[in-house]
């Protein structure tokens, strides 16, 4: 197998740099699109954890 060439090689890294770039804007574009609902289920999975953790110290001390 012969080694590439100087261009080619150049070529090769250019493309894959802009193949990496859209790629990587794509995903901030999905990001930006999804985040509000991303922060909801957040939002009420902290809830749960915090109810839950609440639950659990009343059921077991029966004080709070």
């Amino acid at each position: 197998m012969e080694p590439k060439s100087f261009i080619s090689r150049l070529l090769e890294c250019a493309f894959l740099f802009l193949l990496s770039a859209i790629l990587f804007q794509m995903g901030i574009d999905i990001l930006t699109e999804i985040w509000p609902a991303l922060a909801i289920i957040a939002a009420i999975v902290f809830g749960l954890i915090i109810a839950w953790r609440v639950y659990r110290h009343w059921r077991d001390t029966g004080q709070w």
